[in-house]
């Protein structure tokens, strides 16, 4: 009776170590959740990842791209709650490692977004209607490469000097008429967005006094 005793914990053991055995090379787990998909450049998005095995025993390690996180916690036998790492805008394949054999589940993907660029001021703010090509500075934050300028709804040349400054040239058709042009930064790749306008003002001119005559 007492041999039956020892050999059961045994016999417990191996089930479970067999049970947690590495798959077969055709049969990888997967990650049937991750959400949300997509998060910011900086990192820190809480990412929920559900994987169609369990994942209770050994340790779990998740990588994104090459960065590994540093923040996991078990939620439940397969889902886990894990701390984005910073990485590059673009997407990244996601793994999870797990097990006493260290098996790994096929990718999913997650993508890093570019922050919203921030526009703080134009150079000049204000200028007379029926002024030729105006030449345009802008300066602010999270400017890229892929960084456009928008007056009003067209989509204006421009040029990225560096992540606070951009120069545009404002097309003289955009500057017939006085009136208000909201100046907007957008950065569609990869979901940017678009920075909150900043005024530039097309003012008619001043009259100009040229010639007093006297009556006679």
């Amino acid at each position: 009776m007492s041999g039956t005793k020892g050999r059961l914990p045994c016999l417990l053991l191996a089930s479970a170590l067999w049970l947690a055995g590495p798959a077969d090379a055709g049969a990888a787990a997967r990650i049937v959740g991750l959400s949300p998909d997509r998060g910011p450049a900086a990192g820190g998005t809480a990412v929920l990842i559900e994987v169609d095995e369990s994942l209770i025993l050994g340790p779990v390690r998740v990588v994104f791209g090459d960065r590994p996180a540093t923040q996991v916690r078990r939620l439940g036998l397969s889902i886990l709650e894990v701390i984005a790492p910073p990485g590059a805008p673009g997407p990244v394949p996601v793994h999870v490692t797990y097990g006493l054999w260290g098996s790994s589940t096929a990718p999913a993907v997650f993508t890093y977004v570019s922050p919203a660029p921030r526009l703080a001021r134009v150079e000049p703010s204000t200028v007379p209607a029926g002024s030729d090509d105006l030449p345009l500075s802008l300066e602010g934050q999270n400017f890229t490469a892929g960084s456009g300028v928008r007056v009003g709804g067209t989509l204006v040349p421009s040029t990225v000097l560096d992540p606070q400054h951009l120069q545009a040239r404002i097309p003289a058709a955009l500057l017939a008429r006085a009136g208000r042009l909201d100046v907007r930064v957008t950065d569609p790749i990869l979901a940017g967005g678009t920075s909150d306008a900043v005024r530039l003002d097309v003012l008619n001119p001043l009259p100009e006094l040229t010639a007093v005559e006297a009556p006679p």
